[in-house]
């Protein structure tokens, strides 16, 4: 028991002289190392905003072209009269009030909604 109390002592040390330190030292050590910590807070905060923000954005993507093609493929199997220019605009309108339903509004606070169907770039584009 004696050597717990002299160890808690040793490493409690330090602690009990710098809340007595008069020179003023401390003060100024803990206002920089708080605003460190702070701003590092503040970055972590922000950052976890914008990865929140980009799943939210992807998620309501991949919705939308998943209700499109759905939306596509039901119109080419159960309507094979229907032409593929009123399938395809049905598939968009499809798309784009899935995206309004996940609160992403085409024209409204930045946002842009572009729908191509068939595709225009990447791998699958015709």
């Amino acid at each position: 028991m004696h050597k717990l109390t002299s160890l808690l002592l040793v490493v409690s040390r330090p602690w009990f002289n710098l809340r007595r330190d008069r020179r003023g030292v401390t003060a100024i050590m803990v206002a920089m190392s708080a605003t460190v910590l702070f701003g590092m807070a503040a970055l972590a905060t922000e950052t976890g905003s914008w990865y929140f923000m980009r799943r939210n954005v992807q998620s309501a993507a991949d919705n939308a072209a998943a209700v499109g093609a759905m939306r596509l493929s039901m119109y080419s199997s159960y309507v094979p009269a229907q032409s593929l220019t009123t399938s395809q605009s049905f598939a968009v309108a499809a798309a784009r009030d899935a995206l309004t339903r996940n609160n992403f509004v085409d024209g409204q606070n930045g946002v842009s909604v572009t729908i191509a169907s068939p595709p225009t770039n990447g791998s699958l584009a015709a």
